[in-house]
C-alpha cells in the first residue's frame, strides 16, 4: 500500500521555443501514516508534481502507481490546491464539500461533508448554509480542505495549506492533517517548513525540478548543506543552532522547538536552564 512515483519527469510547451522542464527524474514513496514534505523555490517544480502525483497530468517518462494501479483511480488521491476559489462552485459550503462523495456515491455524502467541516473547526449548521464565495481567505481555505478530506482520501496532498490563516484556522488545518494521517498518507507543499518539519517523516528538497535533498528530519538537521546550496532557507531556530555548531559549539543534535533549542544552545555553552 503506497502511492510510489518512479523517475518523473515532465516539460511544458515540449517541441517549442517556449519548452521548460519542471520536473527531472523525480523518484517518490507516500505510505500511510506518512507526512512528506515538499519544499522549494518558486518554480522549483513543486505544484507540478503534485498534478502528476494526482494523476492531473500525464508524466513524458517515468510512472505514478497508487496501490499498485495507475494514477487516477477517483478518490484515492485528493488534492487540494493553493488557491481555493478554483475549487468552489456550489450555492453552499454544504453542498460544495458534499459535491466529492456524491460524485463517488457515498451513502452518506452530507454526514461525510459535515464531519470534514468539523475536521477544520468550521461549524456545518454555521457555514454550510453560507456561500463559498461569501468566505473569508482563511475560511475558504479550510472549506477547499474538507472539500477533499470528505472524500476521505488514501493519500492526500496538499498545496501551501496553511497560507494566509491566522493561528486558529492553522492549528485546525495541522489537527485535520494529524486526523487523516491516522488512515492516509499525505504530502505537503509549503514555503514555511517551519510548521511541518515536527511532524514530516520525509523532505524532499527541490530546484529545477530536481532532488537536492531527499531524506528524513534527522538527516536534514544533521547535513543541511544541500538544501542551503539550494537557495532554501532553514527555520531561524535550526538555522541558529546550525550557525552555532559551525563556529565550534559542541551541538550534538537540533532541536525544533525554541524552548529546546535554548536549552541545546546553554547546554553547549555549560550553562543548564
Amino acid at each position: 500500500m503506497a502511492l510510489v512515483a518512479d523517475a518523473l519527469s515532465y516539460t511544458y510547451e515540449v517541441g517549442t521555443s517556449f519548452a521548460a522542464p519542471a520536473v527531472a527524474g523525480l523518484s517518490l514513496t507516500i505510505e500511510p501514516g506518512e507526512l512528506v514534505l515538499v519544499v522549494g523555490a518558486t518554480g522549483s517544480g513543486k505544484s507540478t508534481l503534485l498534478r502528476l502525483l494526482a494523476g492531473l497530468l500525464e508524466p513524458d517518462s517515468g510512472t505514478v502507481r497508487v496501490d499498485g494501479e495507475k494514477a487516477g483511480r477517483a478518490g484515492c488521491v485528493g488534492m487540494v490546491f493553493q488557491n481555493p476559489e478554483t475549487q468552489f462552485f456550489a450555492e453552499t459550503v454544504l453542498d460544495d464539500v458534499m459535491f466529492g462523495p456524491r460524485n463517488l456515491r457515498f451513502p452518506d455524502a452530507e454526514e461525510a461533508a459535515r464531519e470534514a467541516l468539523e475536521k477544520v473547526a468550521l461549524s456545518p449548521d454555521a457555514f454550510g448554509p453560507r456561500s463559498p464565495f461569501t468566505l473569508s481567505g482563511g475560511e475558504g481555505r479550510r472549506v477547499a480542505v474538507a472539500g477533499v478530506l470528505a472524500m476521505r482520501p488514501a493519500y492526500l496532498l496538499l498545496d501551501e495549506p496553511t497560507a494566509g490563516l491566522d493561528r486558529d484556522g492553522r492549528d485546525a488545518v495541522l489537527a485535520a492533517i494529524a486526523t487523516t494521517r491516522e488512515h492516509a498518507g499525505v504530502l505537503v507543499v509549503s514555503h514555511d517548513p517551519e510548521q511541518f518539519l515536527p511532524y514530516a517523516t520525509r523532505v524532499l528538497a527541490l530546484s529545477s525540478g530536481a532532488a537536492v535533498f531527499d531524506g528524513s528530519v534527522p538527516e536534514l538537521l544533521g547535513h543541511p548543506e544541500p538544501y542551503e546550496a539550494a537557495g532554501l532557507m532553514l527555520p531561524e531556530v535550526v538555522r541558529t543552532q546550525v550557525l552555532a555548531r559551525r563556529r565550534g559549539a559542541a551541538i550534538t543534535r537540533i532541536a525544533l522547538d525554541p524552548d529546546d533549542a535554548a536549552a541545546v544552545l546553554a547546554g553547549a555553552r555549560g550553562v543548564s536552564l
